[in-house]
């Protein structure tokens, strides 16, 4: 199984783009994050490594790691957040906390045919929306600002 870096230097030789020390420290942010992160908190992350990087080369690498396939950008929420998973799946979004979480790929092969309403469709996603296991069974977590995740050791603190 191929690393986080062994993965980024194969998809920039492939298209014969330099790897870069952003390259490498934005990339990093993303596919070792869980959190679904904003474009401010893997600057912030990727500060820590090169404190120099400006909010508009995280931008762009961003985009450079979309067009290689290596991250994905999930839209229609507040902000821009990014995830380093690209293999098919959802998202759950709880609309109390924030916290963004995997589930399962909801659109097997039974899609309507929309090639023929619409165009021709590439890939879809499915946010769904709703109150997650935590906030519903009264857990009170508190959003984690700098990642978007809800702060477990504050739930276990409370208890």
């Amino acid at each position: 199984m191929e690393t986080v870096d062994q993965t980024l230097v194969t998809a920039c030789r492939s298209r014969g783009l330099r790897v870069t020390p952003q390259r490498i420290a934005v990339y990093r942010a993303v596919a070792g994050s869980t959190a679904h992160p904003a474009v401010e908190t893997i600057w912030r992350e990727v500060r820590r490594v090169l404190p120099a990087i400006s909010l508009d080369t995280v931008y762009r690498t961003l985009d450079s790691l979309m067009e290689l396939g290596l991250v994905t950008r999930l839209g229609a929420l507040d902000k821009n957040r990014f995830d380093g998973v690209t293999a098919a799946h959802d998202h759950f979004i709880c609309t109390k906390c924030g916290r963004i979480t995997d589930v399962a790929c909801l659109h097997p092969e039974n899609l309507p045919e929309w090639d023929l309403a619409v165009g021709e469709v590439k890939s879809a996603t499915f946010l769904l929306w709703g109150i997650c296991r935590n906030c519903r069974d009264g857990g009170n977590g508190r959003k984690n600002e700098a990642s978007g995740k809800v702060d477990e050791a504050a739930v276990d603190r409370k208890k």
